[in-house]
């Protein structure tokens, strides 16, 4: 049996030999690193990293739950091809705060796990991907992430993936576990693959010809006039310890007649549906009692990959805006609606100009940062596809979360379409996280009347005075 996983493990190396693109890993493989200073956006992680080196707060980890004919030697072999591919995971960081993206040679490489012969195999990988995933990351020690494949039984398996934040985003995980699975399709039934991850070194030049463009000035331009006009910015409070953090989550799940009308809404709008998500979640915060005064400003996630070498580059890029929801009007759904798709259109024009260096520019001091909150993140990232298999995707860890946060996953129509509404309870109220999971679900059933899904009574909810029917939902929120 050993002999026999030994030749199939040789034998898929030799497969992946014959595909390796050697002119384009051979600067990587033989060159020195790369090193450089860290980026805005790891700026905060790597403040946070100083101030408290032993605090859990920004680790990242994904498991993929697999269940279906997998080719376990096929699979490895093409989660390392990938984890060589992708350079973000083979970076280090200086004890001066200095990037390092090591040479090809230094890629983390996968773990096989057999459980399938220990009683309890199910319990003791989650008790294993638990505990690692609550481990904390020294960022100036290596590695920086683990990656397993756990065999529970011959058609059970599960993809462990842990990182930190300071390497990569939502969408680079995303990229990095899809590319995965394109190169196990390409080994198995030699599907062809789509084009390799771009180089890091692109993104950063990228961002070095942006910051000494006229777009770089025209955005700084825009964002000084969009929140000089009022201080709505809230700063976190200079006692708040992240490492004292305690998440609380509440997982709501979306009946089939909510995406299939808020499916309709946005084909009739022309407005995507993440958009929709985003402009209807504010407008169920500005109308709660739970919600606070000062919660005229909600912060959203933004990609920062559009028209960018960064479409294809596991990293982190995404950046956070602030959006300011209160002027939007309230005559109808449709006007509103309508109206929140054109200010946040506005806002993704000049996305790119990032949130910590307004944050320089409004003269904030290391220590200080802005209070992120309410935070609106919607992961339109289905599952990724391995031919005979179900997969099940599972967030064990998703970075630091600073009061309250809703973050949408899946897209309407999937299986997997819900809500995480979650919160640090030592900086927002567990008994308001409670109420918010209750309200937010019947807010939208009611909102968007789901009752009926004709295109007569959609042309009606659209266009049907929107006033009254919130100050109804605010009566029944209070009254509950």
């Amino acid at each position: 049996m050993i002999l026999i996983l030994i030749n199939m493990q040789v034998y898929y190396c030799s497969i992946l030999a014959s595909f390796v693109d050697h002119d384009a890993t051979q600067h990587n493989r033989v060159g020195k690193p790369m090193q450089q200073p860290i980026t805005l956006a790891q700026t905060p992680f790597w403040k946070r990293f100083i101030q408290q080196p032993s605090a859990n707060i920004d680790t990242v980890a994904h498991c993929v739950a697999i269940n279906g004919k997998l080719d376990s030697d096929a699979f490895i072999a093409a989660l390392n091809q990938t984890l060589s591919e992708t350079e973000i995971f083979r970076t280090r960081f200086s004890a001066a705060g200095e990037m390092i993206l090591a040479a090809f040679d230094m890629a983390p490489t996968a773990q096989m796990c057999d459980l399938s012969a220990v009683p309890q195999a199910n319990h003791q990988a989650w008790q294993e991907m638990e505990k690692d995933a609550q481990t904390a990351v020294n960022l100036v020690e290596n590695p920086l992430t683990l990656h397993r494949l756990y065999k529970i039984s011959e058609h059970q398996f599960y993809w462990y993936t842990r990182a930190h934040h300071i390497l990569l985003d939502g969408y680079g995980m995303m990229l990095f576990e899809q590319r995965c699975c394109q190169w196990y399709q390409h080994f198995t039934s030699g599907k062809t693959l789509s084009q390799p991850f771009k180089p890091y070194a692109d993104y950063l030049l990228e961002e070095q010809r942006y910051s000494a463009s006229r777009k770089y000035h025209l955005d700084r331009h825009f964002w000084q006039n969009y929140l000089d006009e009022d201080n709505l910015l809230t700063l976190t409070d200079a006692d708040y310890d992240p490492n004292a953090c305690r998440e609380v989550c509440h997982q709501v799940l979306f009946e089939p007649r909510f995406a299939t009308r808020l499916n309709a809404i946005c084909q009739q709008l022309a407005i995507g549906w993440p958009d929709a998500l985003v402009a209807l979640t504010s407008l169920y915060l500005q109308q709660s009692p739970l919600s606070d005064n000062d919660e005229s400003v909600v912060w959203l996630p933004f990609m920062n990959r559009w028209g960018s070498v960064a479409a294809n580059i596991p990293g982190l890029m995404v950046n956070i805006l602030p959006y300011k929801h209160k002027n939007a009007p309230r005559s109808n759904l449709k006007d509103y609606l309508l109206h929140c798709r054109s200010e946040l259109r506005e806002l993704y024009c000049h996305g790119r100009y990032r949130i910590e260096q307004i944050e320089q520019d409004h003269n904030l001091t290391a220590k200080q940062s802005y209070f992120m909150t309410p935070f609106i993140n919607v992961m339109p990232f289905d599952a990724p596809h391995l031919p005979d298999c179900q997969l099940e995707h599972h967030v064990l860890a998703a970075g630091s979360a600073e009061g309250l946060n809703i973050t949408f996953r899946g897209a309407p129509g999937s299986e997997q379409f819900c809500a995480f509404i979650e919160a640090d309870v030592n900086s927002y109220s567990e008994a308001k996280l409670d109420q918010h999971a209750i309200d937010l679900a019947l807010f939208f059933e009611r909102l968007l009347d789901t009752t009926l899904l004709d295109s007569a009574s959609l042309d009606n909810l659209l266009n049907r005075p929107l006033e009254p029917l919130l100050n109804q939902e605010s009566s029944l929120a209070k009254s509950a």
